[in-house]
């Protein structure tokens, strides 16, 4: 009888330690965060004060690219640190896989739609350098396209409100998805081909000062590279025709108004287009009134006519006319 109350009691005795146990922990759960629109900081932005951006790892930075509380100042400093990371492969792969690839083009879309006069010079070569070195790797860069980088690019380069740095940054960008083919198509369909060629064209080395002379260099050096892809692989068709004659034009004109102040460099790369375009025969930059009379060949003709004139400056090898 007494071995029974002394299980009776044990048992008890446990019951109402669980019980104890569960109203002390109850008392000791803290109360829930104050919401985060209270104090007007979200949980991201709230990242930076413990966690210096310049050592953010990807994750993290994503995380407060995201945040819509997140200020000017720190999405800058974000977009600068995650374009340093994009120089290394690792790197690269986590922020294609993270989802990074449409925060960064939203991001530029952002920017072309700010009319607010204030657009941070830095804060947009940041984000061109970031998804130029994204444009390296297969997988990030067919991210890059379906999300429209060439267009969005494009439009960068052609606003009014750009600076020579972003017009470079917009021209590096383009001229890197330009390595692979289905940027390459999109890119000469749009617009921007007939803006780099009158660019191209003013592009002069007279009457100008030393800084606007650096200027135009690097202006036309990055355009003639852009060129370069734009040209590889030519193949005719209605949409395309436009952009070879441009860009023919506008190379023959650079090389002509240069004359013999072109670079060893600039010779090079202005014979790679010419022979692009060489290897695409009879077709290229056949004017619309020249298919009326299967006799006339503009194109070939133009061509011909600008490979004589870099002849004429010992600027291409004599095997190159035979090409033609």
């Amino acid at each position: 009888m007494q071995a029974e109350r002394n299980h009776t009691l044990l048992i008890g005795l446990v019951a109402l330690a669980l019980l104890c146990s569960s109203v002390a922990a109850w008392l000791l759960i803290d109360e829930p965060p104050a919401d985060d629109d209270d104090d007007g900081q979200s949980d991201a932005a709230d990242l930076t004060q413990t966690h210096p951006i310049e050592s953010m790892n990807v994750f993290e930075l994503h995380r407060l690219l995201r945040d819509p509380i997140a200020t000017r100042d720190v999405k800058h400093k974000a977009v600068a640190r995650l374009a340093s990371l994009t120089a290394f492969k690792e790197f690269q792969t986590q922020i294609g896989e993270m989802g990074g690839i449409s925060i960064l083009v939203d991001l530029l879309r952002q920017v072309l739609h700010d009319d607010s006069g204030d657009r941070d010079e830095a804060f947009t070569c940041a984000l061109l350098l970031a998804m130029s070195n994204l444009t390296v790797h297969v997988t990030n860069h067919t991210l890059l396209h379906i999300e429209g980088a060439e267009a969005v690019a494009a439009s960068i380069y052609e606003s009014h409100a750009s600076s020579i740095a972003v017009r470079l940054g917009s021209l590096r960008l383009l001229s890197n998805l330009s390595m692979w083919d289905a940027s390459r198509d999109v890119v000469r369909t749009l617009p921007v081909i007939h803006t780099l060629a009158g660019d191209l064209l003013s592009s002069s080395r007279g009457n100008k000062d030393h800084g606007e002379a650096n200027e135009d260099t690097a202006s036309s050096n990055a355009i003639l590279k852009l060129f370069v892809n734009l040209t590889d692989k030519a193949h005719g068709q209605v949409d395309t025709n436009a952009a070879y004659e441009s860009i023919l034009d506008a190379t023959t004109g650079f090389c002509l108004s240069c004359g013999d102040q072109l670079s060893a460099w600039e010779v090079e790369t202005s014979g790679y287009i010419l022979r692009h375009l060489a290897a695409f025969g009879n077709v290229v930059v056949r004017r619309p009134e020249s298919l009326c009379n299967p006799h006339v060949a503009p194109g070939k003709t133009k061509l011909e006519r600008s490979l004589r004139c870099l002849h004429a400056f010992d600027l291409l090898d004599n095997d190159i006319m035979s090409n033609a």
